[in-house]
């Protein structure tokens, strides 16, 4: 029974760490376009 609890909490914790890694990327390809952006709005003038 505990057993089953830790195995719970564990799964949780790779569940919230596998969305965080996602997050981590999503928001790191996004940073990379938006400062690709600036570059390219400087370049214009």
């Amino acid at each position: 029974m505990l057993l089953d609890k830790f195995e719970e909490a564990e799964n949780i914790k790779l569940r919230l760490l596998r969305n965080a890694v996602g997050v981590g990327i999503y928001q790191a390809e996004n940073n990379i376009f938006s400062e690709k952006s600036i570059l390219d709005l400087i370049d214009d003038e």
